[in-house]
């Protein structure tokens, strides 16, 4: 009791305890108290003031002893009542050593869960800076407020935290809204101050957590006056297709996906007002990069794994050195449209304009200090996938396995570049490609090892040109091959290697069937020059070559059914126009040592005859020497072969089809080859199946100069044709006897067909020609055969084809006699022929010869003068009853006295005396026939019995009695005919 009434006395108020017990009590009751009410309340107050936007605060604490302030639960809202910013919870706790550091020292700033909504007009203005710029119009004018001075408060934060935030961001800028969410955000920084230590800079961390495996980490100095920084920043996981998303509008390509990682140490600081920045020992890698053109929701760049490093940048030196650059598993898609563009390009189209120089600026490349290096390039285990959309059928070709290296490349261009470059095509072996390039100008030398390439990835593109089947073949190459650029701008180069192809086949899709192909074509080795063109080849070997060519039903050759017309008109004109442009252009010379042509084996087919026919030419074996462009060399040719099963065929001569002047003297020649085996022809042509036979070919053709000159020989041997066949286009002649009229005693049919003609004609045809020139003979020789068989005797046709009997005779002149020994040696050799007399008797001048025959037996004349001539005859009248006839003839002989000499008159009396004497004889048409029996029989003894004709090779035809006579004589006609 006494203690409090002292406590409470005058006294007591004077005493230091009470004034420190009111001095402690006030502080708490402030601290925990009123000045959480007065944050409350200002910071309500300031928002509304700057922002005009609504606060709501759960809970303010402050802790005077420990100076930690605690707010729970903020949320401030828009004038719409929607949440722009707001947390869980934010902490700060103040540090006495303030007064120690010289500035206010935080030891741990903290927020928990906060979250902010951004919102950014099309203006770009945030929802916060719209927000200032009202309540900024809302307030008195301010410019006649004292400006305070600007100089930054120290501050010292030992820890600032930021963890489970949450920003949502929407950007109404940019042509398309961009909405994306940063969660969770965490934030650390340590050390952070705004003021500069005397003697060196403050010491930092910072790490920012972006959620999702995002993080920002940087560790490193940091000084304000003058500013300079060194230091290292640690990005891990940056999802960069967010950001990308502001570059979306002038970019070409849309960046579906794709994560950054960066280690960088820098070194940046201030030399005056020149700024120093050096990047050294740093890093960057790009992961799961997916590139996609705009509007594409697939990406046609996939790229696993981008590492650049270690770079080093120094901005002083302007100088940027980069040790590697490699990047993994790139899937590259490229697609070639209907149009013939690359998609890919489709966004460069629009900016295709040329950037113009101008002529009169003094800066070049040479000018430029800034010097940059990659050490080694280099791509990995990649893969292209090219989709070609221009055939009717899209190709589609896959390149994988695709390594790349490319070293010490720089600024300075004109340096060569070492390079590699292995890859798969589909599933054909490593191809190897390995050199060194130099961009300016432009020089290549590398070699080149190609494998096994599947030839049938090029079967669209076949497609459109020809209905053929590429099933299967594999192309590899190996060489050297050099490429540079003159000055000129014109491109020059070579390759030397080699070239095979093996297992290559195709088919006809028409006829289902194999058309071209052979097991091996080797090209070794082959030397091109590009400019000007020409090829250099010393060997090609063919192993097993296979070709099928067939006459269709109807009657068109398989090769140009197989032909595909283009669907464009256009495209055909096009190509026509191309072709005569390129007149001008130099010839390509070409030149091939040898070419070797082992077992091959060519297939013949005519499915147009009932039945049809095919053949084939086995065993293909030969070689060709010598080929080239010059217009004087002369390739040697020397080529083998089987018909069928025995027949033989060989071709050899000389031949330069590649000079300007084309040249060949080839003889070309097949023996024994089996003729049953053409009846369909037969049956089509002839009207007749063929029973057996061989047939031998030798053909010799020279071209000189544009000229074909041939000949054609052509041996049938024991050919026979069987029965006949009803064919609408049977040639309308004889030929059996035509086939009687060629083949000899030996059974042997030996016919020549020279042939000419003009390669230059429109009309030439090599085997219309022949054709033309077969069926001439065959034409000849049934219509004119002893024309035909004269040439083989070597005489004419008039001496074999009739006998001329003077006037009553049937003798025959020496003359006669040989020309029916040569008759008979032809009838003798072919004894299919039968020859037909037709004997003929003209019966006025035969007759009057006949009855001046029966004159001269009675009446000798021949001794006597003219005078006893005429007294003999007028006798022989006058006894034969005829003496008005003698008065007759005298009364005419009388009136020619008058009109002509004595001489005249007296001649023309004896003249018709002894034609009326002859008149008078006795002639009945027995004594005619008898003539004609008399003269067969005189050619039928010539030929049977003195020149041993078999009999039934000789037949007689009944007589003919008419006026026959032609220049005094009377011709026994003979004709042909066969068995």
């Amino acid at each position: 009791m006494k203690y409090l009434q002292k406590m409470f006395s005058r006294h007591f108020y004077r005493s230091s305890l009470f004034w420190c017990v009111l001095l402690i009590t006030g502080y708490t009751l402030g601290g925990f108290i009123l000045l959480p009410k007065v944050i409350n309340s200002q910071l309500v107050k300031q928002v509304k003031l700057n922002l005009g936007w609504q606060t709501e605060i759960g809970k303010v604490a402050f802790n005077p002893y420990t100076f930690t302030l605690v707010i729970d639960n903020v949320a401030i809202k828009n004038e719409q009542g929607e949440n722009v910013i707001s947390f869980q919870q934010y902490i700060t706790d103040f540090e006495l050593r303030s007064v120690m550091e010289g500035a206010f020292t935080f030891a741990n700033v903290a927020l928990q869960a906060p979250s902010i909504n951004l919102v950014i007009d099309k203006n770009g203005l945030s929802n916060f800076q719209q927000a200032l710029q009202t309540q900024a119009a809302k307030l008195p004018d301010t410019n006649s407020i004292e400006k305070t001075d600007s100089t930054l408060v120290k501050l010292l934060f030992d820890n600032i935290t930021v963890d489970a935030g949450i920003i949502n961001i929407v950007d109404h800028s940019q042509l398309d809204t961009i909405k994306y969410t940063v969660d969770p955000l965490k934030f650390n920084l340590k050390n952070f101050s705004t003021y500069a230590n005397a003697k060196e800079s403050g010491d930092y961390q910072l790490n920012i957590d972006l959620g999702n495996g995002q993080t920002i980490a940087w560790t490193g100095t940091l000084g304000i006056a003058p500013f300079r920084s060194t230091g290292v920043i640690s990005i891990v996981g940056l999802e960069t297709n967010k950001l990308w998303q502001y570059a979306a509008q002038e970019a070409p390509y849309n960046l579906l996906h794709g994560t950054v990682k960066v280690d960088a140490n820098y070194h940046f600081g201030m030399n005056n007002d020149t700024p120093e920045f050096d990047l050294f020992d740093s890093s960057i890698e790009l992961q799961g990069l997916q590139i996609a053109l705009k509007q594409k929701p697939e990406s046609f760049i996939d790229i696993k794994t981008a590492s650049i490093g270690p770079v080093a940048f120094n901005l002083t030196k302007q100088t940027l050195q980069i040790d590697k650059l490699e990047i993994d598993a790139v899937d590259f898609q490229i697609e070639r449209n209907k149009q013939g563009e690359l998609t890919f390009l489709a966004p460069f189209a629009q900016h295709a304009d040329p950037v113009e120089i101008e002529s009169g600026s003094s800066e070049s490349v040479a000018d430029n200090q800034f010097t940059w290096s990659i050490g080694l390039i280099k791509v990995n285990n990649s893969e292209v996938n090219i989709i070609d959309k221009v055939p009717s059928v899209a190709a589609q070709i896959a390149l994988h396995k695709i390594n790349l290296q490319l070293s010490d490349l720089n600024q300075d261009m004109t340096h060569a570049l070492p390079f590699l470059v292995s890859y798969h095509v589909d599933d054909s072996g490593e191809n190897n490609i390995q050199g060194q390039v130099t961009p300016t100008p432009l020089n290549l030398n590398a070699t080149l090892d190609l494998k096994d390439l599947a030839l049938n990835a090029l079967q669209p593109y076949i497609s459109d040109l020809a209905r053929v089947k590429l099933e299967q073949g594999k192309l590899s190459v190996a060489g050297a091959v050099s490429l540079a650029l003159d000055a000129q701008g014109e491109l020059h180069g070579d390759f030397e290697g080699d070239i095979h192809v093996v297992d290559f086949n195709t088919e006809d899709k028409i006829l289902k069937q194999r058309l071209v192909g052979w097991e091996a074509l080797s090209i070794d080795p082959i030397k091109v020059n590009f400019n000007p063109l020409s090829i250099a080849i010393d060997k090609i070997e063919l192993l097993k070559p296979y070709s099928r060519m067939v006459i269709t039903k109807e009657r068109s050759v398989n090769f140009a059914q197989l032909l595909v017309e283009p669907k464009d008109p256009q495209q055909a004109v096009s190509e026509q126009d191309k072709s005569g442009d390129n007149q001008d252009e130099k010839p390509l010379t070409l030149t091939i040592a040898e070419i070797t042509l082992t077992d091959g084996d060519a297939n013949f087919a005519d499915l147009s005859l009932i039945p049809a026919f095919a053949t084939s030419i086995q065993n293909i074996n030969g070689k060709i020497s010598g080929l080239s462009a010059n217009n004087l060399a002369r390739a040697d040719v020397n080529i083998t072969g089987t018909v069928d099963e025995y027949g033989k065929m060989l071709v050899k001569g000389k031949i330069n089809p590649l000079g300007g002047d084309l040249y060949t003297d080839i003889n070309v020649k097949f023996d024994k080859i089996e003729l049953a085996t053409l009846t369909p022809y037969s049956g089509r042509y002839a009207g007749y199946v063929i029973d057996k036979g061989k047939m031998s070919l030798d053909l010799n053709y020279k071209i000189a100069q544009r000229q074909l000159i041939g000949s054609n020989r052509l041996i049938l041997d024991q050919f026979e044709l069987g029965t006949s066949v009803d064919s609408p286009e049977a040639l309308n002649l004889p030929i059996k006897l035509a086939i009687a009229l060629f083949k000899d005693r030996n059974g042997i049919i030996d016919i020549s067909l020279p042939t000419q003609g003009d390669l230059d004609s429109p009309d030439f045809d090599i085997g219309g020609l022949v054709l033309k020139a077969f069926l001439n003979v065959m034409t000849k020789a049934v219509t004119s055969p002893f024309s035909m068989i004269a040439n083989l005797a070597g005489t004419t046709d008039q001496h074999l084809n009739s006998v001329a009997f003077d006037f009553g005779s049937n003798s025959l002149t020496t003359t006669q006699q040989d020309a029916l020994t040569a008759l008979a040696d032809i009838l003798i050799n072919r004894p299919r022929l039968i020859l037909e007399i037709h004997a003929a008797v003209d019966k006025e001048k035969d007759g009057f010869a006949l009855q001046e025959q029966q004159l001269a037996e009675q009446l000798t004349l021949t001794d006597q003068n003219q005078k006893d001539r005429i007294e003999s005859m007028e006798e022989l009248l006058s006894s034969l009853g005829e003496d008005d006839t003698v008065d007759k003839i005298k009364a005419q002989w009388l009136e020619q006295q008058v009109n002509s000499t004595p001489e005249i008159a007296l001649n023309g009396y004896e003249k018709n005396l002894y034609k009326a004497l002859v008149e008078s004889q006795p002639l009945s048409s027995l004594d005619l026939t008898k003539l004609a029996k008399q003269r067969i029989s005189i050619i039928q003894e010539q030929l049977i019995k003195n020149n041993n004709v078999p009999e039934n090779q000789v037949f007689v035809v009944r007589p003919s009695f008419g006026e026959h006579a032609q220049e005094d004589k009377v011709l026994t006609v003979f004709s042909l005919n066969t068995h």
